[in-house]
């Protein structure tokens, strides 16, 4: 295979520990380029350092490093991959314990509306959008002037959200990517029986949220036979709602996890109390940093302030 030049954006982000490590190993990739940008240019050092450790383990050859300017990173790529965090220019280890996402959370919960998640729709969903979009624009510019062939891998949420931004006012051929539907092969892998990879099967929706419409298992149908397990068999207390949804849809959710699917439906916000939300969900939010017993009051109403005036 020809060398190809990669660019991982965000990519002092702990997302690209698993990124690079995967890229390394190919031997077709041998001989390629890597370069790591980040606005936290010693988190791309680090991520740079740890590339030529994995690639000296591997015994490849890449040539690894870290740009100080988007311009150099960008220039003549062939492939990009992206995960940047909606927490804007603050600079986090997760953005769901970040200040602007835990105030999109807590002001959502202060009128009512009992997020989980937060990074796909709804109103915290929406605001990391308007965060990440002009960030995700500005970087299309850049890909347009000096590598406009260059495919485009984001990984960053609200996905869809950010997908359809670059979609429309932007030429860059790019792709959204999420493990959810790896999650759902091997969800439904597990209920049946099988190898993930035994699986053919076609899918439909949006990020977080999408069904399965064909499971075949060489050859055959398993659709019928999946339902028939489900009935019969008693969901992880995270995936409860989703198992519901499914027999009444008569279809599987692809995503198993409640966390995310709640959001897509509006019975989430006649639930004053986060403790009041059905099935798992209270404890969902929690373990993605988000207690609405301890809201951020005394920033709140300054930011409340700041968005309003």
């Amino acid at each position: 295979m020809v060398a190809k030049k990669m660019v991982f954006l965000g990519g002092g982000s702990l997302y690209f520990t698993r990124a690079i490590s995967d890229i390394v190993i190919e031997k077709e990739l041998d001989g390629s380029e890597i370069v790591i940008y980040d606005i936290d240019k010693e988190k791309a050092g680090l991520m740079a350092n740890l590339g030529k450790r994995l690639m000296r383990e591997a015994k490849t050859s890449f040539k690894i490093r870290s740009a100080g300017t988007l311009e150099d990173a960008v220039d003549g790529a062939d492939f990009a991959i992206s995960s940047i965090g909606g927490s804007g220019a603050e600079i986090t280890r997760n953005v769901y314990s970040s200040y602007y996402h835990g105030a999109d959370m807590s002001i959502s919960a202060k009128y009512g509306i009992q997020q989980v998640v937060g990074d796909t729709c709804g109103p915290a969903g929406m605001m990391m959008g308007l965060r990440t979009i002009p960030v995700y624009l500005k970087i299309c510019k850049e890909l347009e002037k000096r590598c406009p062939n260059v495919i485009f891998f984001n990984h960053s949420n609200p996905m869809a959200v950010i997908c359809r931004a670059m979609n429309k006012y932007t030429n860059i051929n790019f792709y959204g990517i999420c493990h959810g539907v790896q999650e759902g092969f091997g969800d439904i892998a597990g209920i049946l029986g099988v190898s993930p990879e035994e699986l053919q099967c076609t899918w439909i929706g949006t990020n977080h949220y999408y069904w399965f419409t064909r499971i075949l298992h060489n050859g055959k149908d398993m659709y019928p036979e999946l339902m028939k397990r489900m009935a019969k068999t008693s969901p992880d207390k995270n995936s409860a709602m989703t198992a519901k949804l499914s027999q009444i849809y008569g279809y599987k959710i692809v995503y198993p996890v409640d966390d995310h699917v709640i959001e897509f439906y509006p019975f989430s916000s006649q639930y004053q109390r986060q403790d009041d939300l059905p099935y798992n969900l209270a404890a969902n939010a929690k373990h993605h940093g988000f207690d609405a017993n301890k809201l951020m009051k005394k920033r709140l109403c300054q930011l409340e302030f700041f968005m309003v005036g």
